[in-house]
Parts: C-alpha cells; structure tokens; sequence
C-alpha cells in the first residue's frame, strides 16, 4: 500500500515538474527524488545555529524544482538509518537522485560520518555505532540503478567530540571516491572546516540555493559558481569542493527553449493535464499534490471531496475490521518457518497452552529427532561396557535446584538485517527479516537455513550494555565460508548492531518479541 502510495506520487511529481516549467515541455519528465536532513538540536558536541534553517530552505527550494522530498530535522541515528532505507526503496532506474545533509559530520580512519542528535560519542570506536556512515547512503544509491546521484554534505564544522580521540579522526570530511554517475558536494575542502554561519542559512547552502535556481545552469557548473561565491565572500578561507564520476547531463531548471520553439502549453491546459493524471486516483497523498499545486484550481472542490470520502471508508474499513492479530499469532508467523529448535523450545516457554503449541512441539520434535539422526551418524563405534561396580546413591537432579531469575534480555528476538553488496561474490544488498535470534541468560543463539546458505550464531546481549553477535556462514553454491561479526547495544528491548557479514557492510534493528 505504502509502495504504491509512493510510486503515484513520484508520478504526478514528475509531471508537477514538467508543468512548472513551460520550457521543458517537449522533454520526457525525470523522476526526481531527495532525502533532506538537517540536525541543530545536538545532546552532546553543541547545538548549531543554521543546519535545520539550511535543511528547511534546501527542502522547500527541491519541491519548487520538481523533486519529491523526504524530510528529516534533528533526527536520531535509528530515524537517519529508516530515512536512508525509505529514500532507497523510492530510488528506481532513472530517478534522479540527491541526498543533502547538515550537521555535524566527521572523519575516522578515511571515513566519513554524519552524526545524529542523539550521539554519544565518548570514544573514538564508538562512532561507527553512533553515527551514520556515508558508505550508506552511497550503497542506496548505487543499488537502485539511478542515472544521475548528487550528494551535498555540509557537515564540515568542527569535530566536537575531537578532544575524546586517540587519533585517526581529523578535522573536516576525508576525500571518498564518488561511485559511477556520482557526484559528491563538500562544503569545503577535505580535511577542512567550516563555519556555522552568522545569517539565517550556513555560507555554502545560501550560495547554492541562489546557484540552482539558474536557468540552464549544467549542475557542474553550479558547484563552481558556489565555489567561486563562497571563496570570494570568505576570502579563500574557505573553499567548496566536489569529487565527480557523471556520466549524464543534469540541469536543476532545464535551459530556456531555442527561439522559435513551439510554445507550451497554457496555465489552464496544465491544470487540466494534471488532474487527468491523477484524477482516477483515491490515495490523499497523491490528491493533495494536485491541491498544493492548484488550491484554487478548477477541481480543487471535487479533489477535496475524493479525499474526504476516503477517509470516511477508512472509518467505515475500521468499524468491520477483524479483531487485532494477538501477540502469540504474530510471533507465531514470525517463527514458524525457522529451523532452530532454541526458537521452538522458547515459544513453548511462553505459550505452553497457546493455540500454536501443538504446532511448536511437531517442529520442536521433527528438528530435534533431525539433530540426533546427524549426532548418531557421526559417532563412533561404542565401546565395551566398563565392569560392574557397587551402586553407589546418586545426587539429586540439577532441576530441583533454585532456577537463577531470568534476564530482562531473553526471549525471542527479531528484526531488520541489512546488508550492502557484496563485491567479493558480486550480488547485491540484501534485508532479511528472517534471521531470528534466542536469548537465555543473556546468550544469545540463532540458525538460518535458506537454499544454499547456512548460517550459526553465537553471541551475547547484556540489559541495557553491549550486544555482541558472532558467526559463520556457508553458500553450498559458492563452496566458500565466511565469518559474521557484529556489535551494538541493547536499550529498553532494542538494539542497534553494526559490523561485518563476510565482506558485507551490516546494520541490524532487532526488537525482542517475547
């Protein structure tokens, strides 16, 4: 539903910004998308004065040139990493695609970071948990087959965080090759700084919101015509800078008509092409575009009336809706196609009388008869029975000992596992929602058996402390092995882990479930 609200809007966007210029009118539309985040409101470092003006600016100024915009302001790392995942699943083959950032921004060891206002960024090797790597959004990009990706990091400010480091992380933004139709904006030079600003926007974006709305303007030269105004106004103290791979032409307002073009089309003949395009639609995302567009049109009356009646159904929808899905059914889908039978075993622990449990113990038996079938097949020959000894009394069972408390961490965890390509096997990025993990005493165990690929998990989750994950993995197809690695922290029955997949870069969301 979300995916197709999404794509009717790129749509009438794409044809909001044909119309809104009457000298492209004989061009086929571009899909234009952007991911807008501006973060002022830092915890810790120092609030800045100008990111969210610049942000805000930057976001009204990408929908007048026809870009559809997804906007951030003081966002937490978990809400940067879902707006990255969002602007990815938007991107298709041909989009245009821009990710524009303000805030504080850093560099360790080469790389660069962009840093939420919830950091805690206390140690040099708690960056990559606390902040958004640029490698990132990079990946998005290069997933979805855009023609023309434009990056704009003003995020050069100083490192607030820099006296906490041994070293490694330098001032400014490190220089990074700009992938393929890439071309990627710094507010200054590599290793350098710059200013906050004293006026209502930051130097750099003042300058670039004037340089973009420049008729016939090739987006090479935009970035030189910033360069040019932010040196001179600065006296050279501070110096924007790009690193670029294009390999297409790209205009933010495409070059006036040749004399004796033919005219496009008038103000009314717009409107009513508009509402054509839209017009057999219910969705209010895509209604409301056409109303932003024309509040006083000549269907705005009837557009506010299909918006209407679709809420008055959703209410309607909600008064039938079948009873909510209760909190043992949505475990049990989330489970029941796994083959730990630690996942099993804990379900039952919670729901030994549930109306899955019959269902639970035939897994649990079929997966743990399977386990001692492979066991029985890899033993050795028994040997010959020791001799006969006296019986001697034999200890209470263990079970009758006092059971330690439960962490507040175990049960049944599971989430979003995020992963970029892979250029050692050369296949793409990749979000499983089925690697499940089991917690007892803080312990933390998993199983993923899928085609070729069989995964195990070892690793531990300490309450409100450190989530550290290991693991191998085999791809029968590939006859290659592989180590996983990855750690994070737990917070409220939550957690974040970042690390290695083989040669893949990860992020895991998980929440526990039960």
């Amino acid at each position: 539903m979300l995916a197709g609200s999404v794509r009717s809007l790129l749509c009438a966007t794409a044809l909001l910004a044909l119309l809104g210029a009457g000298d492209t009118w004989a061009q086929a539309p571009v899909r234009r998308v952007a991911l807008v985040i501006g973060n002022s409101d830092y915890k810790e470092g120092g609030a800045l004065k100008n990111p969210l003006n610049d942000a805000r600016a930057m976001a009204a100024a990408l929908r007048q040139l026809g870009f559809t915009v997804i906007a951030r302001e003081n966002a937490t790392k978990q809400q940067m990493e879902r707006a990255v995942g969002e602007f990815g699943d938007a991107l298709a083959p041909g989009t245009v695609a821009l990710f524009y950032f303000a805030g504080h921004g850093m560099q360790v060891n080469g790389r660069n970071f962009l840093v939420p206002v919830d950091a805690n960024i206390t140690t040099e090797g708690r960056v990559r948990l606390e902040a958004l790597d640029v490698d990132l959004v990079l990946d998005q990009m290069a997933a979805s087959g855009t023609t023309v990706n434009l990056m704009v990091l003003d995020a050069c400010r100083n490192n607030p965080f820099e006296k906490r480091f041994r070293g490694g992380a330098g001032g400014g933004l490190a220089q990074i090759n700009a992938p393929k139709g890439t071309l990627i904006a710094y507010a200054t030079a590599p290793g350098k700084v710059a200013a906050d600003g004293d006026g209502v926007n930051g130097i750099y974006t003042a300058k670039l919101l004037q340089a973009m709305k420049s008729p016939g303007l090739p987006i090479e030269e935009v970035f030189k015509r910033v360069r040019v105004d932010v040196a001179r106004e600065t006296k050279d103290e501070q110096t924007p800078w790009e690193a670029s791979s294009l390999t297409g032409s790209f205009f933010f307002v495409e070059p006036p008509k040749p004399a004796g073009a033919p005219a496009g089309p008038s103000e009314a003949e717009k409107e009513m092409l508009f509402w054509e395009s839209v017009k057999h639609t219910d969705d209010p995302l895509v209604l409301n575009a056409y109303l932003e567009r024309y509040p006083s049109g000549t269907f705005a009356g009837l557009a506010r009336a299909k918006i209407q009646a679709g809420e008055n159904k959703q209410r309607q929808a909600a008064l039938t809706a079948p009873p909510p899905v209760s909190a043992e059914q949505a475990i049990w889908e989330m489970v029941k196609g796994s083959t730990d039978p630690d996942i099993f075993q804990t379900f039952l622990e919670k729901y030994p009388t549930g109306a899955h449990a019959q269902e639970a113990r035939s897994k649990l038996d079929a997966l743990s008869k399977a386990g001692k079938k492979i066991q029985t097949a890899a033993a050795p020959a028994p040997s010959a029975p020791p001799p006969a000894q006296a019986a001697t009394p034999t200890a209470a069972p263990a079970a009758s000992a006092a059971k330690p408390g439960a962490s507040p961490v175990d049960g049944i965890w599971h989430g979003s596992y995020s992963c970029s390509m892979s250029q050692r096997a050369s296949t793409g990025p990749f979000n499983s929602q089925d690697r499940i993990f089991v917690v007892k005493d803080g312990k933390l165990t998993g199983r993923y058996e899928a085609q070729t690929i069989s995964e195990q998990f070892l690793g531990s989750i300490v309450a409100g402390g450190k989530v550290l994950i290991n693991g191998n993995g085999e791809n029968s197809r590939a006859l290659r092995g592989y180590t996983i690695d990855m750690f994070g922290k737990e917070e409220g029955g939550k957690f974040t882990a970042t690390g290695k997949h083989g040669d893949r870069d990860c992020t895991l969301v998980y929440s526990k479930v039960q």
